[in-house]
């Protein structure tokens, strides 16, 4: 709820603060006695919960490191989930910042990257259990944190969002941490650029594009085959100013010889 609140309040919208005070204090209750429920008695779950409650009192803007150190010597008991939240939290938290690096290198070590996502792969142990939405998102927020270089990043977002389902990444918990993981993302990268780009085939320029803002810039080029140089040529895009650019390029062409699929039922474009 405090996280929620902490959201609510950056991006403008008003929160009652007598109910925001309300969360800052039982975040700290929580903390301080995490064994006052009858359902965690045992160290592990203790941990768990002062591993939460810290982790809420931080995003508030509290970057206080009380128990820190005894929740992170029961880091090898927590699910892969906690461990990644434990890694941030360390990462952000002063005097912590060289063994939440060590942690974020030993959990990057399962983004298995190809050339365009990047899925974090959970061990065997938790994978009966363990919430791919979930994992991804806490994942993606660490490596924001760690300013990992742009385009790992950039296919961690593409795999998260890939893994929704008719617009959804399935219960409220998961599309909570997807967008968590997204306003991160966004937040990071900055206002967008304004950026002229130039795309070419070898040395031949076929069109040129104008992104502005957050809209979407789109060009469609038809070029005549005998115009394109020969042998292998890569599609090249120019920037004009400096800035990050996310594009899309499709390549569209037509089969030589008469388009018989026209009459006979299957056309291959």
């Amino acid at each position: 709820v405090l996280h929620a609140y902490t959201r609510a309040s950056a991006a403008g919208i008003a929160v009652n603060p007598a109910s925001r005070t309300a969360a800052v204090n039982f975040a700290n209750v929580v903390l301080a006695d995490p064994g006052a429920w009858s359902w965690c008695k045992n160290d592990p779950c203790k941990s768990r919960l002062r591993l939460h409650a810290l982790d809420a009192i931080g995003d508030a803007g509290d970057r206080r490191t009380s128990y820190l150190g005894d929740i992170d010597a029961a880091g090898p008991q927590f699910d892969i989930a906690d461990r990644i939240r434990l890694a941030r939290l360390l990462l952000l938290a002063p005097g912590y910042a060289d063994r939440g690096t060590a942690e974020a290198h030993a959990l990057a070590d399962r983004v298995y990257q190809t050339g365009a996502l990047a899925t974090f792969n959970a061990p065997d142990r938790y994978r009966w259990f363990a919430q791919p939405v979930i994992a991804q998102a806490l994942m993606t927020r660490l490596l924001v944190v760690q300013h990992a270089d742009a385009p790992t990043v950039d296919r961690l977002t593409r795999s998260l969002l890939a893994l929704r389902r008719n617009g959804s990444w399935g219960c409220a918990c998961q599309n909570a941490a997807a967008l968590d993981a997204l306003v991160d993302v966004a937040a990071a990268a900055g206002p967008p650029a304004n950026i002229n780009a130039t795309a070419t085939v070898g040395s031949l320029p076929v069109a040129s594009v104008v992104f502005t803002d957050h809209r979407a810039g789109s060009q469609t080029t038809n070029l005549p085959a005998a115009r394109l140089p020969h042998g292998q040529n890569p599609v090249t895009l120019t920037l004009a100013n400096p800035g990050t650019l996310h594009y899309a390029l499709t390549y569209r062409y037509r089969l030589a010889g008469p388009q018989r699929g026209q009459l006979n039922g299957l056309r291959i474009t």
